[in-house]
């Protein structure tokens, strides 16, 4: 299941990368579900599909296509640069297990780096929450296993 059309069958509306996001805060209230003011577009998709989509998934589902600001260090998305390479696995409405196409492009990833001099990641309002220790880590080509601090991928 992609979030999107998932989101966009809960509601009865389609719900597109491109739906502005005073109609999705419109939509939050509609149906009940808290967002910060400060949300933005994808964020408030995430808090949607998570309060009225992930619940009814009692099967196992994999969830795909996920906005950027779900998996900051994920890849970008190969068709739409807005959404992440990553998935979840939902078995009785709860999330089960995950994954993601790791980001590994230094420039990037030190974009998202809250230690970073450069712009945050297109698409996202904050930057990712890594650590000066593993950036340092990371971008020195260090083996992904020495970066303890990202997950458990490299062991």
């Amino acid at each position: 299941m992609k979030v999107y059309p998932g989101l966009s069958e809960a509601l009865g509306e389609e719900i597109t990368l491109d739906t502005p996001v005073e109609r999705l805060r419109e939509i939050a209230a509609e149906r009940g579900v808290a967002v910060d003011p400060a949300f933005e577009a994808g964020k408030i998709v995430m808090e949607l599909f998570g309060e009225l989509v992930e619940p009814t998934l009692l099967q196992p589902t994999f969830v795909c296509d996920y906005p950027a600001i779900a998996q900051p260090l994920a890849r970008p998305h190969r068709d739409d640069p807005r959404m992440v390479e990553a998935w979840d696995l939902i078995i009785g409405g709860m999330e089960r297990g995950t994954g993601f196409s790791e980001l590994v492009d230094p420039v990037i990833s030190a974009r998202c780096s809250p230690s970073s001099p450069w712009p945050r990641r297109p698409g996202t309002r904050r930057r990712c929450s890594s650590t000066r220790t593993s950036w340092r880590l990371w971008s020195s080509a260090a083996p992904r296993w020495a970066a303890w601090g990202w997950g458990s991928t490299g062991w």
